[in-house]
């Protein structure tokens, strides 16, 4: 019983910890112009790929 609920925050926190680690990676990529803008389009395709 224990082992679901430390599982459950587990990936609560990864998704966390991944979202603000892509945040960081689209500022860092904005800085690089065109490839800013390839994150940005592919941003979606992520979202989907974690949450669906």
């Amino acid at each position: 019983m224990y082992m679901i609920i430390i599982l459950f925050f587990f990936s609560l926190f990864f998704s966390l910890f991944f979202s603000l680690f892509f945040s960081l990676f689209l500022s860092f990529f904005f800085r690089n112009g065109s490839m800013g803008s390839a994150y940005i389009n592919s941003l979606p395709l992520v979202q989907s790929h974690m949450y669906g």
